[in-house]
């Protein structure tokens, strides 16, 4: 019976527990409250991974993630080094190692797939959960695998829709509609209301419904009747489409310049058809809206590329922001009074520590002389400066990606000092594995006098 939700066990993972356990904190509004805690063992091995960080030395780091591969901070530490050096395949594993050690420990009464579960996200282990949660959905959108990314951010959303620690309502959108979830997504942002503000508020779900509707019509569309008036061709799919466009417009017309500027910022500078577009420069008045506004366009702007789709834009936005109040439809009226008072806050903690890596594909990457290793066969070696600076003052580390990788953020970097800590937290791991060990001895001696 397969236990995890998200990995699948690869040849050569052990099975079961890996010194990570959930544990059922409580019972609340009739949902199962659960956490993740370590136990004895793993939380000695986890003071020696907090040794090995604060040492800030990548040749420790490297090690100890050899000796413990499935000690969850540790790959996912090492996987951030492998993504700066652009070795994807080789951080998708260790992402994948380190939910598969969180969901091994899953509780026997935790069902992945019930509504009424929720993870408790005040523990360090479940922050670190989430966090490979969120790596994982992005090496899984890069393989291509969006409908695997898509049910994922459904799973880690359901763990605690009333707070989203991973923000998936900004960018959830995106996932839904290169998966050609369209009918979901319509369906999702109608009626998901767990979250203190409904999803149907957020500006880029609106945007992103319309879209889908859009593709949804062009999916069914049939070649027109020759008896078919022009009125009856225009009705159907596309006024849906429209219509939903015409509401996202009128609600969030700032979205649009971020948007269009985000698939080429030049079309406002050349193309005079979007001049009307200056009138929806600037801030929105929301902190929220225009946070969502800069998500969304960094991540769904490869949706709107399209010919199409941004003459659809062009022309909706246009005939929107040139509206008369006459012309506004009642039901947008009352709608944009309850929008501007559910959205006049400040965004929560988890938007305002979001970083551009956290929802794009985007990974910022060394230039590849950093990670040159020199060559022992090299004919002509360069003349050694008469007095060359020390590893602290900038010099290269040759042989060693990693730590040329550490020198290149951090310009004190001193491997000599580094080595020497390294040996120290060697040297305290083996004092207390063997003060483990003697404890155990002697609960054994004990038990056979008893």
């Amino acid at each position: 019976l397969r236990k995890t939700m998200v990995t699948r066990r690869q040849e050569g993972w052990p099975m079961g527990n890996r010194g990570i356990n959930m544990t059922l904190k409580h019972i609340s509004d009739g949902n199962s409250v659960f956490t993740f805690c370590r136990d004895l063992r793993y939380e000695t091995i986890e003071q020696d991974f907090q040794a090995c960080k604060n040492s800030m030395d990548p040749r420790a780091i490297m090690m100890f993630q050899h000796h413990n591969p499935f000690h969850a901070g540790g790959n996912l530490q090492m996987a951030e080094i492998h993504l700066h050096r652009g070795e994807f395949k080789i951080a998708a594993d260790l992402i994948e190692r380190a939910v598969y050690t969180y969901e091994c420990g899953y509780h026997p009464k935790f069902n992945p797939l019930a509504e009424n579960r929720r993870l408790h996200n005040q523990r360090n282990e479940d922050d670190e959960f989430f966090r490979a949660l969120r790596r994982h959905i992005q090496c899984l959108a890069r393989r291509g695998c969006v409908r695997a990314a898509l049910e994922t951010c459904k799973y880690a959303l359901s763990l605690q829709p009333e707070a989203d620690p991973l923000c998936l309502l900004s960018y959830i959108g995106f996932y839904a509609i290169r998966a050609k979830q369209y009918a979901w997504l319509t369906k999702f942002v109608n009626l998901f209301n767990k979250y203190p503000i409904p999803a149907r508020y957020f500006p880029n779900l609106r945007f992103a419904t319309a879209l889908a509707l859009l593709q949804m019509n062009r999916s069914t569309r049939k070649p027109p009747d020759k008896d078919d008036t022009p009125d009856k061709k225009r009705n159907g799919g596309a006024d849906k489409a429209t219509e939903a466009l015409e509401a996202a417009v009128y609600l969030f017309p700032t979205v649009v310049h971020s948007l269009v500027t985000a698939v080429d910022a030049k079309i406002l500078k050349q193309d005079t058809r979007w001049k009307f577009l200056q009138k929806a420069n600037g801030s929105s008045g929301s902190a929220f809206v225009d946070k969502i506004a800069k998500i969304f366009a960094a991540r769904s702007a490869v949706l709107w590329r399209g010919q199409e789709e941004l003459d659809w834009l062009r022309t909706t936005a246009s005939r929107v922001l040139s509206w008369a109040e006459k012309d506004i439809p009642p039901r947008l009226e009352e709608e944009k009074k309850l929008v501007v008072a559910a959205l006049s806050v400040e965004p929560t903690m988890p938007y305002k520590l979001l970083q551009k890596s956290d929802y794009t594909d985007e990974v910022p990457q060394l230039p590849p002389e950093y990670f040159q290793q020199q060559q022992p066969d090299q004919q002509r070696q360069p003349a050694a400066p008469q007095n060359p600076p020390t590893a602290g003052e900038g010099a290269p580390i040759a042989g060693n990606p990693i730590a040329m990788f550490f020198q290149s953020l951090l310009p004190g970097f001193d491997p000599e000092a580094l080595a020497a800590a390294t040996a120290a937290a060697e040297a305290e791991q083996r004092a207390i594995m063997q003060q483990v060990q003697q404890d155990q001895k002697q609960q054994r001696e004990d038990g056979k006098d008893d």
